[in-house]
């Protein structure tokens, strides 16, 4: 069984729903040449020339959905950076993710307001993935998700505000948000060196004090244009307008999420290939059509040294393929 592109731990159960499919890929990789225990001469050539064979699943035959949860580390990075969209939903009582919800969230109060809403650099919320891509997106079912938004707590135990930007939530169902607020959400793919707008959309609604807790659901008609085309990366862009004050806390404790329409097996494939402890990469290696693929490498130093495979698809890999060989001059 492959592996995540990027191991979390709990995003293995994000993923059920597609294992129960058999839509998961399973790429299968040898590495032919160097043969194991090789001798390669430095002097005789410069690089070195590393082949094998490769099986990748048919792509394309399955529609699913990858469940995508708006996450921060810890509590003063919710403020200031490492937001992402993840597989894991942090749902596992992360006390850490709780924090980010319940112990300041999003810089609100009064005194930092054009810190937070309108369109600038300085209140703009990025979401990047971290982890499930690459992926094929599927255009031809919408977008959707819910983005859960908190207002500033009051009443009983929701301690005083500081009056620095932070905005406490409290225990309660009251809140000390007032005013008409709007969302803006703004999902981007990357695919190679283009950046393309897979879903975009603006919510507005009414903050009242009798209610703190407000999850905005959205469904965003798909580009039909962008359809089957395999994504990088992903980015959420969130910000925020209009006059609503003490409101604008995202809950990123797993509440907060976007379903994204993906192809399955993805299409996305490929081969990453190194040396010693170098880091594996996909650059240079050429992969045919009849299941060969080949790269080449510049020769290690003289010594013991390994050469490593493995293969992707989508953001499944197989296990890291080795040879051992012996570099002399």
């Amino acid at each position: 069984m492959p592996n995540s592109r990027t191991a979390v731990p709990a995003a293995v159960g994000a993923l059920i729903a597609l294992m129960a499919s058999g839509a998961v890929a399973d790429p299968r990789l040898t590495i032919e040449e160097p043969a194991d225990g090789a001798i390669v001469s430095g002097s005789e050539s410069s690089t070195l020339t590393i082949s094998g064979t490769v099986d990748f699943d048919e792509p394309l035959q399955n529609q699913e959905s990858i469940q995508f949860f708006l996450r921060a580390p810890h509590a003063s990075d919710c403020i200031n950076a490492n937001r992402r969209l993840s597989l894991d939903p942090g749902t596992d009582e992360d006390a850490v993710a709780e924090q980010c919800m319940t112990s300041g969230g999003e810089n609100l109060w009064p005194d930092t307001y054009e810190l937070v809403f309108g369109n600038t650099d300085s209140s703009r919320r990025d979401f990047p993935t971290v982890d499930g891509v690459p992926l094929t997106y599927d255009a031809s079912q919408p977008i959707s998700g819910t983005i859960v938004v908190r207002s500033c707590g009051d009443g009983p135990g929701a301690p005083p505000n500081t009056g620095q930007g932070w905005c406490n939530v409290g225990d309660t169902p009251l809140g000390q948000g007032v005013g008409l607020s709007t969302l803006h959400a703004i999902l981007t793919g990357e695919a190679g060196d283009d950046t393309h707008t897979l879903a975009e959309t603006t919510v507005e609604y009414q903050v009242t004090p009798d209610q703190k807790r407000y999850p905005i659901d959205f469904s965003i008609p798909p580009n039909p244009a962008l359809d089957k085309m395999d994504i990088d990366r992903l980015n959420l862009r969130v910000y925020f307008g209009g006059p609503a004050v003490n409101h604008g806390m995202i809950g990123l404790n797993g509440e907060s999420f976007i379903d994204l329409p993906v192809w399955t097996p993805s299409s996305a494939t490929g081969v990453e290939v190194g040396i010693a402890d170098s880091t594996l990469s996909a650059s240079g290696v050429t992969v045919g059509l009849d299941g060969t693929w080949s790269a080449t490498r510049p020769t290690p130093p003289e010594g013991d040294r390994t050469v490593v495979a493995r293969a992707f698809q989508g953001h499944f890999q197989t296990e890291v393929v080795e040879r051992r060989i012996v570099v002399v001059d």
